[in-house]
């Protein structure tokens, strides 16, 4: 609609992932046994259990690695609302304190009757996105915390509605994360190499400026997170994520369903080469 705001959304995250299982499965007899116990003692990369927040890892040197990125957003005040983008993503490490990634990415959509939105459906081509990270500080004994900071430059073809539109941001992230817990090396009879259960939080806040002179409503988000290793080569990363409180300027009622939706979903299948 041509009377519509957009916004600027400024994200504030939070996150707190717990490891309830973390193991590899174990072996019977001779070298299987000694493989099963390295497997075991391999340290668990944070970059991807922490749901919609990276961790601080970026992999070992020359790691390669595939990655379908899959993001949903659901639910306004009013009418019906979904859209979604679907990233394929190369994911290269000249060292192991530098990691580029290179990605294409699909989008798609249906919205009808949302309040200061064009109704619509579809799927197109969504545009290109890009991220250098680069390590300040690996965890380790001695350094139990960890430092990474990442730019993120995206090249983008379509809005929330779905509307045609080429926009260029960059996100510039300066992630940091710790182990107040030591990993606990003990085989489970799970079948995956290791698993990682736990919870994430995330507070935003939209502006209708860069300036953050226009404040347009804030949320607050809140779900569960879950990352399965399943051998050498493949994993799974899941998040979902609900609206758990917020307000949008000038409406006076409970949860921010006109700058964020009420849930978001987030699933990545990475494959390393």
């Amino acid at each position: 609609m041509s009377g519509r705001r957009r916004s600027l959304r400024l994200p504030a995250r939070m996150a707190l992932a717990a490891a309830f299982l973390a193991g590899a499965a174990p072996s019977h007899a001779g070298e299987a046994a000694r493989e099963g116990a390295e497997e075991a003692s391999r340290p668990l990369e944070t970059k991807n259990i922490f749901g919609f927040t990276a961790g601080t890892d970026i992999g070992p040197d020359q790691d390669r690695e595939l990655e379908l990125e899959t993001n949903l957003a659901f639910g306004k005040r009013t009418g019906a609302y979904a859209v979604g983008a679907q990233a394929v993503t190369l994911e290269v490490n000249p060292n192991d304190w530098v990691e580029i990634d290179t990605g294409l990415i699909g989008s798609f959509h249906r919205v009808s009757g949302v309040e200061g939105l064009d109704d619509g459906r579809g799927a197109t081509f969504g545009g290109v996105e890009t991220k250098f990270s680069v390590v300040l500080a690996h965890r380790s004994p001695r350094t139990p915390v960890g430092v990474t900071v990442s730019i993120e430059p995206e090249w983008s073809r379509v809005d929330e509605s779905g509307r045609v539109g080429w926009s260029f941001g960059a996100e510039t992230r300066l992630i940091v994360d710790a182990e107040p817990i030591p990993e606990r090396d003990e085989p489970f009879r799970f079948g995956a190499k290791q698993v990682v259960l736990g919870a994430e939080a995330g507070y935003f806040r939209a502006y209708g400026r860069l300036a953050a002179d226009d404040f347009l409503g804030h949320a607050l988000y809140a779900g569960p997170t879950a990352y399965v290793h399943f051998n050498d080569t493949v994993f799974l990363a899941a998040a979902v994520s609900t609206q758990v409180a917020g307000v949008a300027t000038g409406v006076g009622r409970a949860l921010d369903l006109v700058n964020f939706p009420r849930r978001r979903v987030k699933m990545t299948i990475g494959v390393e080469f």
